[in-house]
C-alpha cells in the first residue's frame, strides 16, 4: 500500500502555494490555490504575538498581524487609491488586528463592512512600501487633525491641541501614561488622543507600538478599533500596491468586494487577482476573529500555467537577477512544499545551505557569506528524487562594506537661534569609509550611530524624530565636513525640506 501511495504521489503535479506574492497571469498555481494559501497566511499572522520583527527598531506590524482598511465604493475614485480626504491630509488609516489586539467593530458600515488587507512590509512582494507613521490605541478622529499624527486646531476650537500631539512630544512613552492622560479628559473626544510614533526613522519604534496595543487593553477599548496612520501613496498605482486580499463581513457587502476585485484586476498591467476573504470580528473578548475563503465568492479566476512538477528545479527569487548585493545576504525562492532545497555556488564548489520548503513552498537561507563573487544555483529533493539544477543566478557582489562608519562622536550644548536656547548637539566624525558610502549603506551607518548613542539621555529625552533625516542630509550635501552636528530636538521632515534647511530643519 505504501508503494502504491508513493507512486501516486510521484505521478501527480505538485503546486506551490506562495502566500507572499499576488496571483498574476502565468503563475504555476491557480488563483483558488493562492487564495487558500493567503487564508493560511492571514491566520498565521493573526495568531502571532511577537513584540518586534528582529530589532528594537522594527515594530511588530512589519511582519505580523493583519493590517486592514475599511473602504466605501465611490464613483470618484477607486478604493485602493487614497481618498480625496486622505490626499489632502497626507495619510491613510488602517487598523491592526491580532489575537492579542482584538476589536469587535470596524470604523464604519458595521455590520456590512468591506475593504482590503495589505501585506506586512517584510513579507510583501516587490511593491510600493506602505510606511506606517503612528499608532493610536483607538480611533484617532483623524479627519479633525491638521496633519498626519498631529493635533487638531478646529475640534472644540483647539481646546485639546496640546493633548493631540504625538505622545513622545508630551513625554508619554508608556501605556500607563497614555491611559492616565486619557482618564483625565472628561468628554474624551478622539482628537484629544495622542499617537505613538512608530515612524521607521524613529529608533525604538517596536516598543512604542507595543505600548499602543497595551494602552488599548488598559482602557478596555474592545468596542472600538485601533488606528494606524500610513503615508499616502501615488494615485492609480494598482500594479504596485501590496494588497493581499479584499474582504467583506456580510452577504450584503460581498458585492462591493467582488466589484473591487474585478476593477483591480482590470487596472493592473499584469492582471493581478487579489483573493476575496470573509472576516468575522470577535463578538466577545473570549472569541477570536475568523477568516474564511470561499471559491464561490471569487468574481475573477486564474488558471495555473506550467505548474511546478517534481522534475523541475526550484525557483530562485533573491538575489534578483542583475542586482547588487552586500555580503552577508539572503537567498530565497519557491519549491515543492516539504522538498529539501540544495543551494550551491555554480559548479558545485560550495554548499550554501539546505533549507526545507515550507507549506507554502517558500524557502530561504539567511546570512550567506561571500567574499569573491560566484553565481548560485539550486535543486530540490523529495522522496528520493532530485530535480534538475536551476539556471545560474547572476548578480553582483558589493564589497564596499565599511568595518565601522562612525569614528567618534561627543555631546555638547550649543545655542540655537530657532529655539532661543541651548540645545544638545551630537558632533559626529565619520570614518573615511563612512563618508564614501552610497544610499545602500545609509541604514547600516545610521544603525551604528543609534546603537552607540541613542540610549544617551541627551538623545532619549529630547528626541524630535529628525536625527536620521539630518544624518542623510549630511551625506548628501556635507559629507566632507569635518564633523556633522546632529540635534535630537529637530523634527522629522521630508528629504527636500531637510536639504532646503541646510540639514537644520525647525519646528513650524
Amino acid at each position: 500500500m505504501k508503494k502504491i501511495l508513493l507512486l501516486l504521489f510521484l505521478s501527480i503535479t505538485i503546486f506551490t502555494h506562495n502566500a507572499y506574492a499576488q496571483w498574476v497571469s502565468g503563475d504555476s498555481t491557480d488563483s483558488i490555490a493562492e487564495g487558500k494559501a493567503t487564508l493560511l497566511d492571514l491566520q498565521k499572522r493573526y495568531d502571532e504575538n511577537r513584540s518586534d520583527c528582529g530589532t528594537a527598531n522594527r515594530p511588530a506590524f512589519l511582519c505580523s498581524g493583519v493590517l486592514i482598511r475599511v473602504t466605501t465604493k465611490s464613483d470618484d475614485y477607486k478604493v485602493w487609491n487614497p481618498s480625496p480626504h486622505s490626499v489632502s491630509r497626507g495619510s491613510v488609516s488602517f487598523s491592526f488586528l491580532r489575537r492579542d489586539n482584538k476589536f469587535r467593530t470596524f470604523a464604519w458600515a458595521n455590520p456590512n463592512s468591506n475593504g482590503y488587507i495589505i501585506y506586512p512590509k517584510f513579507q510583501a512582494p516587490d511593491k510600493l512600501a506602505i510606511d506606517i507613521l503612528c499608532a493610536y490605541p483607538n480611533d484617532s478622529w483623524e479627519w479633525y487633525r491638521d496633519v498626519p499624527c498631529g493635533s487638531s486646531s478646529s475640534g472644540d476650537n483647539g481646546k485639546y491641541a496640546q493633548q493631540g500631539r504625538l505622545c513622545s512630544e508630551q513625554g508619554i512613552n508608556t501605556a500607563e501614561q497614555w491611559a492616565a492622560r486619557w482618564n483625565e479628559i472628561a468628554d474624551k473626544p478622539g482628537y484629544a488622543r495622542c499617537g505613538f510614533d512608530v515612524n521607521q526613522t524613529r529608533p525604538g519604534g517596536a516598543a512604542a507600538f507595543m505600548e499602543s496595543l497595551k494602552a488599548k487593553k488598559l482602557i478596555g477599548s474592545f468596542d472600538e478599533w485601533n488606528e494606524l496612520q500610513a503615508a499616502t501613496w501615488p494615485q492609480n498605482a494598482a500594479s504596485e500596491l501590496p494588497i493581499q486580499a479584499f474582504f467583506y463581513t456580510s452577504p450584503e457587502s460581498l458585492a462591493d468586494a467582488q466589484a473591487n476585485q474585478r476593477e483591480f484586476y482590470a487596472a493592473t498591467q499584469n492582471k493581478i487577482i487579489v483573493p476575496i476573504v470573509n472576516v468575522k470580528l470577535p463578538a466577545t473578548l473570549q472569541d477570536d476573529a475568523v477568516f474564511s475563503f470561499n471559491a464561490g465568492d471569487q468574481s475573477v479566476l486564474g488558471q495555473a500555467s506550467n505548474p511546478l512538477t517534481i522534475d523541475m528545479p526550484p525557483i530562485i527569487d533573491t538575489p534578483v537577477a542583475g542586482s547588487v548585493v552586500t555580503s552577508p545576504f539572503t537567498v530565497s525562492g519557491k519549491g515543492i512544499p516539504g522538498a529539501i532545497i540544495q543551494v550551491m555556488t555554480s559548479g558545485g564548489a560550495r554548499l550554501l545551505g539546505q533549507p526545507v520548503a515550507d507549506t507554502y513552498g517558500n524557502w530561504y537561507i539567511e546570512n550567506v557569506e561571500m567574499t569573491n563573487y560566484v553565481p548560485i544555483t539550486a535543486r530540490q529533493l523529495i522522496i528520493g528524487r532530485d530535480s534538475n539544477w536551476a539556471v545560474d543566478r547572476e548578480f553582483s557582489l558589493n564589497n564596499s562594506t565599511c568595518p565601522t562608519y562612525i569614528e567618534s562622536a561627543s555631546w555638547t550644548q550649543r545655542y540655537d537661534p530657532g529655539t532661543g536656547k541651548n540645545e544638545w548637539t551630537l558632533s559626529v566624525t565619520p570614518t573615511t569609509c563612512g563618508r564614501a558610502i552610497g544610499a545602500d549603506k545609509t541604514d547600516a551607518a545610521y544603525r551604528e550611530l543609534v546603537q552607540k548613542f541613542n540610549g544617551d539621555y541627551q538623545w532619549k529625552d529630547n528626541d524630535g524624530g529628525g536625527m536620521r533625516r539630518q544624518f542623510v542630509c549630511h551625506l548628501v550635501i556635507a559629507r566632507m565636513k569635518a564633523t556633522w552636528n546632529l540635534e535630537p530636538f529637530r523634527p522629522n521632515v521630508t528629504h527636500d525640506e531637510s536639504l532646503a534647511a541646510g540639514c537644520n530643519p525647525t519646528w513650524n
